[in-house]
């Protein structure tokens, strides 16, 4: 799974090369369906937006490349679905219409 999202992992520097080593990057996580799904960040990652773009749902994140990874189920909940899952941290809610999409994260 790991593979899949990485090769729909875009990344943007905020440093531009100042800093040598470890450096606060934003990525863009795009997600492949509405499902459960893992994926990697970085320790103490913060999870900046969730939105649709290209019919997508993405992700974008703020991390420090230098931390170790850690690994996180993503799920996206639909308004008025049942819950019976762990949910650590609530990312956002993004609209496809008609749909509307609550996401959150389960730190494993």
């Amino acid at each position: 799974m790991e593979a899949l999202v990485q090769k729909n992992l875009c990344k943007f520097s905020m440093c531009q090369g100042f800093f040598r080593g470890a450096m606060k990057t934003i990525w863009k996580y795009a997600l492949e369906s509405l499902r459960p799904q893992e994926i990697t960040l970085r320790k103490n990652a913060e999870i900046l937006s969730a939105q649709f773009q290209n019919e997508k749902l993405c992700l974008w994140v703020l991390l420090d490349t230098g931390e170790i990874e850690e690994t996180y189920r993503i799920h996206i909940i639909g308004t008025g679905f049942n819950i019976n899952v762990k949910l650590d941290y609530y990312i956002g809610t993004v609209q496809q219409d008609p749909y509307v999409w609550h996401v959150f994260a389960e730190v494993l």
